[in-house]
């Protein structure tokens, strides 16, 4: 007789026990979080749309999907650098790798390697397309706002012969590594739970500016649909990449950058104390510090209310910020950085999740707080008009209101 035990702790092996019944087996298994993944990767057809994507060629008794998905399981429940994949593996049940025991003895770092080298090649490149397909539908994700930033991801040594794109290069380094070579990694995530729907890789010379549009139509392809919200940094906004909004007439949410004119223009009014009426339209609880007060946000229309190709100007200020960049405090301690911004809605409630990162990233004056620049495709009216405000204050310089 055989008793078997699935722990989630290290644990394996074979004893005799006594039971009522008699002398017996106790098989004690390691299977760890791996059942709670395993339904998941079924979910999302992970198996059939890489072995349809890149083959099912064997390596030997696993596959590429295989391969691949004991990769997955590696990477998400034990982050480490990706080698030594069987000697992580081995105190893990076969089961809870979703493996037969022969299966599971034939994983090694070369066949890894091999997996990992398909999905890089020509075939891989429509495999995350269909995954997103899916578990955008199977998941029922809300597609209608679409969050959009890049990375840098630096590499030690020369890469003399990177010479096809993408390039691992030099390029400016947001990583404050301007001595090493990197590559350009964007990101598009749902404003629903912040899936990844899509990414990718640009060679690391290659500016932001120049990334939105051709994201901008690989988004368009993938959601089939245009109506959707872009919320980028202050990258998006070049005549260039809003013309192409234009030109489909999509929505957009992103900063304006202290170039434009009307930025400066904005600015010019707050010093000579033109009258402006800011309404508060949202309070956030301070994430850090519990017992410090709210961060406030207000908005106002006042002012310079549209860019010069006619674009929604919503101006933004935050307490937290107006605090950060008081004359009292070193200039030292002061963040840098711009805000984000926050997402278009008609209610303040539906507006929660922007003020969270604006808190992270504030802007660079403490004079306006945080700034936002949006537009409502091609009307105003067809999105609804700006989160509703709950207090409104007297008309005077923002700098006043905290």
């Amino acid at each position: 007789m055989y008793i078997t035990i699935i722990y989630t702790r290290q644990a394996s092996g074979e004893r005799k026990v006594r039971t009522p019944a008699g002398p017996a087996s106790l098989q004690i298994h390691l299977v760890g979080p791996h059942p709670i993944l395993l339904p998941f990767l079924a979910k999302m057809s992970f198996a059939s749309i890489v072995s349809s994507c890149l083959g099912r060629t064997r390596e030997g008794l696993l596959d590429r999907a295989q391969a691949l998905g004991v990769l997955v399981q590696n990477i998400l429940l034990s982050p480490a650098p990706l080698y030594r994949i069987a000697q992580w593996a081995e105190p893990v049940g076969a089961e809870g790798l979703g493996l037969t025991e022969a299966e599971k003895l034939s994983i090694n770092d070369d066949r890894i390697a091999r997996a990992l080298d398909a999905l890089a090649s020509p075939k891989g490149k429509s495999l995350f397309f269909h995954l997103a397909i899916l578990i955008i539908k199977q998941f029922e994700l809300d597609t209608r706002r679409i969050h959009h930033d890049t990375t840098t991801v630096t590499f030690q040594g020369r890469y003399e012969g990177s010479v096809e794109e993408p390039r691992i290069t030099h390029g400016h380094s947001k990583s404050h590594r301007p001595e090493l070579k990197q590559l350009v990694f964007g990101l598009n995530v749902t404003a629903d739970g912040a899936v990844p729907v899509s990414h990718e890789v640009h060679s690391g010379n290659r500016t932001d500016d120049t990334i939105h549009r051709g994201n901008l139509e690989r988004l368009r392809q993938l959601l089939g649909r245009d109506d959707f919200i872009y919320v980028a940094d202050g990258k998006l906004c070049t005549r260039k990449n809003l013309a192409y909004l234009d030109s489909y007439r999509g929505k957009f949410v992103t900063v304006l950058p202290r170039t434009r004119a009307e930025d400066k223009t904005m600015r010019n009014l707050l010093r000579n104390g033109a009258p402006v009426r800011w309404r508060r339209t949202l309070a956030v609880e301070n994430g850090r510090k519990k017992d410090d007060p709210p961060d406030v946000y207000w908005t106002t229309a006042d002012g310079v209310a549209k860019t010069s190709e006619g674009h929604r100007i919503i101006w933004c200020r935050s307490s937290q910020k107006a605090a950060l960049d008081s004359p009292g405090r070193p200039r030292s301690e002061r963040p840098k950085g711009r805000s984000m911004i926050l997402p278009p809605s008609s209610t303040a409630a539906n507006a929660r999740s922007g003020p969270s990162s604006a808190r992270r990233s504030p802007p660079s004056s403490a004079a306006e707080g945080v700034r936002l620049s949006w537009r409502f495709a091609w009307t105003a009216g067809r999105f609804g008009g700006p989160a509703t405000p709950t207090e409104e204050g007297p008309g005077r310089n923002p700098s006043e209101c905290a």
